[in-house]
């Protein structure tokens, strides 16, 4: 998979060295062998501020497409800014059967959508480990992802990850102090989809 971003060296070792995240929530009557299709939607990005601008849907689809193919799936891409305006994170805990049933086109069953809830960086931070001290930027992310089940309108999975660079680099590093925040988000796209479940074939 190309990566979404210019990689750096962080961003390099943490995805090398990501784990697949274990969903947040999976529906015991997910069934995956059952998914015909899945429709990714563009992203939402339900960040306080959006102090730094991200061209999300450049970015997330076409990889996540490509990762969700690789694990068996056959996938679309809808990507409609309009489609998914005013969607926030309390959609998610708050969704009802009938907002459910109305997101995406109307002949699409599996909805999977990404939220992007925040991210940070700092041009200054010190890490200790292995009595070490170790300095320069960090970068933070929390992102979301979520598949709907609209036939049966309800949650199918659901998975959210938070995660934070290691300080490195020093000088040189804090002339990057920007990109952190990229690493931060790569790192977090990764985790996600690796625990996105292979699909199962028909019983």
């Amino acid at each position: 998979m190309k990566p979404l971003f210019p990689f750096t060296l962080v961003a390099a070792l943490l995805v090398g060295c990501a784990t697949p995240k274990p969903p947040t929530y999976q529906n015991p009557s997910f069934d995956t062998s059952k998914v015909d299709e899945i429709t990714i939607l563009s992203v939402v990005d339900a960040r306080v501020g959006k102090v730094k601008q991200f061209k999300w849907d450049r970015a997330y689809p076409k990889p996540t497409a490509g990762k969700l193919k690789s694990k068996g799936y056959k996938v679309r891409l809808h990507l409609d800014p309009n489609l998914v305006a005013g969607i926030t994170s309390e959609s998610f805990t708050n969704a009802s059967p009938e907002w459910i049933r109305s997101l995406g086109p109307s002949d699409a069953n599996w909805i999977f959508l990404w939220l992007i809830r925040g991210t940070s960086h700092k041009v200054v931070a010190v890490d200790f480990s292995f009595d070490m001290i170790f300095w320069g930027p960090k970068g933070k992310a929390g992102i979301s992802a979520v598949l709907f089940d609209k036939q049966n309108r309800n949650i199918a999975w659901y998975n959210e990850v938070n995660t934070e660079t290691p300080a490195i680099g020093g000088l040189i590093g804090m002339m990057l102090a920007s990109q952190v925040e990229n690493d931060a988000v790569e790192a977090a796209f990764h985790a996600i989809l690796s625990g996105f479940p292979q699909k199962a074939k028909p019983k």
